[in-house]
């Protein structure tokens, strides 16, 4: 019988296997793969090391860096879990065969180190993205779960599911199902995304989606539950042309959200830029923007006259009786649509970014104003006539 230090000392002396060696021997493994020793001698390499009296030699927790295989201690975020590991590969090398775990309390122990939580369904042939959270994100981590089984309750064909999430002290990760396309990507061609033309029935179909997500997202937590941050580029697209609202309510997860000082991204309303306070009524104004966005084809900031213009200011600076021949997508007259479901929409986008946040509707009255627009046919001499003027009347510069 070989002497190599991965057997247990009392199959060295009595040559006698069982479960408990076996969880012995598994505790060889994990301090291998942490301390990146052998136990055995190979030939033109280091000498074997007793991994059992190395790690037996460390006495406080301060002190186990010094053990741990100096690649691993290049990533901090892992050292709570290097750790752990640590821990059970010490229980598992007990001298006496009554301390030693079972072989399935050490599957469990290890499958807690990374508090994976999957929902549903492993991921299979499924398309997913991964993301890491705001860093500023400074919560336990029994909040942060707590958060995470609140969003991943939504179960909402209009809200983009968290499938699984990871968090330790220093990173939190979520897995989301993986749309190609964002209704910014859609308009503006971001992201090296395939710019596509979105016709009428499209883009009131997307804010229909994005409407009814949103909605859902407020009724949640009691109907206390705020996105933060509904922008065009975090509202994708499927399929179907339906809106799906991602990132639900991550902004929240700190009391207040982090912009950028140069500017305002022309999303947030005026209260959120001047007290960083969230609110539905302030996610309804970043819906507005969305509706604005849609209808005009344009960013929520551009160029004009070489400086900055928010797009709610520009819109806001153009009287109504103008507004299918000056702020309406020129692209969207290739298609059937009438003024009076236009005007409609835009009235209803310029209700939400109304800057006292009282005068703003709610999301359900908005879904509900959004189902009752239709897209009738329009006839097309009308159609053309528009169109000229649209064409004569339009100058504007965006940023790409």
């Amino acid at each position: 019988m070989p002497t190599a230090q991965c057997y247990a000392p009392e199959v060295k002396s009595t040559r006698n296997a069982s479960k408990e060696s076996d969880v012995y021997s598994f505790g060889i493994v994990l301090l291998e793969l942490l301390t990146r020793k052998s136990t055995a001698h190979l030939p033109g390499g280091l000498k074997p090391v007793n991994l059992v009296k190395l790690v037996g030699s460390v006495k406080s927790k301060e002190k186990v860096g010094k053990i741990f295989d100096a690649d691993l201690l290049n990533y901090p975020t892992i050292r709570d879990d290097m750790v752990k590991m640590l821990q059970i590969g010490i229980k598992c090398v007990a001298k006496s065969i009554g301390k030693r775990p079972k072989i399935s309390e050490v599957v469990k122990m290890l499958e807690d180190i990374n508090k994976m939580k999957l929902k549903r369904h492993p991921f299979e042939k499924q398309l997913v993205f991964l993301e890491e959270a705001n860093p500023t994100f400074d919560l336990e981590d029994k909040d942060f779960q707590q958060h995470m089984e609140v969003i991943g309750r939504m179960r909402h064909e209009s809200v983009d599911d968290v499938r699984a999430y990871y968090f330790s002290r220093d990173e939190k990760l979520l897995v989301y199902d993986y749309y190609r396309e964002s209704v910014s990507s859609l308009l503006h061609g971001e992201s090296g995304a395939a710019w596509k033309r979105l016709d009428w029935e499209s883009r009131l179909r997307i804010a229909v989606g994005a409407a009814r997500g949103l909605a859902h997202i407020h009724r949640k937590n009691r109907g206390k539950l705020v996105h933060g941050n509904i922008k065009s580029r975090n509202i994708f697209v499927n399929g179907q042309k339906q809106g799906i609202v991602s990132k639900a309510a991550l902004a929240t997860l700190t009391n207040t959200i982090k912009l950028p000082v140069w500017a305002n991204s022309g999303c947030y309303a005026p209260e959120v830029m001047n007290t960083r306070d969230l609110s539905q009524a302030s996610d309804v104004y970043s819906f507005g923007v969305v509706l604005l966005e849609l209808v005009s084809g344009k960013r929520s900031w551009f160029m004009r006259d070489a400086r900055v213009v928010s797009l709610v200011d520009w819109v806001q600076s153009i009287s109504s009786d103008e507004w299918t021949s000056k702020v309406v997508d020129l692209d969207l007259w290739k298609y059937k649509i009438d003024e009076e479901a236009m005007v409609q929409l835009l009235q209803l986008a310029i209700n939400c970014v109304a800057i006292v946040p009282k005068r703003r509707p709610r999301m359900h009255e908005i879904v509900k104003m959004l189902e009752e627009i239709r897209v009738p046919r329009m006839d097309p001499s009308n159609l053309s006539s528009l169109r000229r003027t649209v064409e004569k009347e339009a100058t504007i510069s965006v940023i790409t």
